[in-house]
């Protein structure tokens, strides 16, 4: 058996492999939310999309940093809206 030891350590290990999907335990405790928080986003929308494996929900990792940046404010004049709510120009126009 001819094994490549250079091919075999530049791979990196498990540990350092950074995870492509978030289970809803790991998106509500990476931004210090309830479970019932991202459910109740799935139900009326908002929040990053996801993924259902069976019945399991999964969030890709590259929607849960868009969603993180779309969330970024600059200052407090203009904040961006909460997921799932409306702006006040929406409630105004009926939206």
């Amino acid at each position: 058996m001819n094994f490549d030891k250079k091919t075999a350590s530049s791979r990196p290990s498990e540990a350092s492999i950074e995870p492509t999907f978030f289970t809803e335990l790991d998106l509500a405790a990476r931004w210090q939310l309830s479970v019932k928080t991202l459910q109740k986003w799935r139900l009326v929308g908002g929040g990053p999309t996801y993924t259902k494996l069976g019945r399991a929900v999964r969030y890709p990792l590259q929607s849960v940093e868009e969603f993180e940046r779309r969330g970024l404010v600059a200052h407090t004049s203009s904040p961006t809206p909460m997921a799932g709510s409306t702006t006040p120009s929406q409630r105004i126009a009926g939206g």
